[in-house]
C-alpha cells in the first residue's frame, strides 16, 4: 500500500468546512482521510469534471472538488450538489 497523501484545503474549502453543520463536517472529513489514505476504496464516487482538470467526490448531496498532484490533494470547493456546480460570473 502506498503512503498516504497530503490533504491541503485551498482558504475558500477551509471556509466552507468550517461553516458545515457538525454531522456534515464529520462525513466530509472520514471521506477525505479515505481519500488521502487509499482513493480506490472511493472511485465509484469520483469523478473528473468535465473541460478541468479537477475531480470531485460525492459525499451524500455534498461534492467535494479537489485537484491531485503527485502527493498532495489541494480541495478547491465543498459545497451542496445544487450549488456546487455553478458559476461565479
Amino acid at each position: 500500500m502506498s503512503a498516504a497523501r497530503t490533504i491541503v484545503l485551498a482558504p475558500e474549502a477551509a471556509r466552507e468546512f468550517d461553516a458545515l453543520d457538525s454531522m456534515v463536517r464529520q462525513r466530509v472529513e472520514k471521506a477525505l482521510d479515505q481519500l488521502a489514505l487509499d482513493p480506490m476504496a472511493l472511485k465509484n464516487q469520483i469523478k473528473r469534471l468535465k473541460g478541468d482538470s479537477a475531480m470531485r467526490l460525492r459525499v451524500g448531496d455534498w461534492r467535494i472538488i479537489f485537484d491531485v498532484r503527485s502527493a498532495e490533494i489541494t480541495v478547491l470547493a465543498i459545497a451542496h450538489r445544487r450549488e456546487v456546480y455553478r458559476s461565479e460570473s
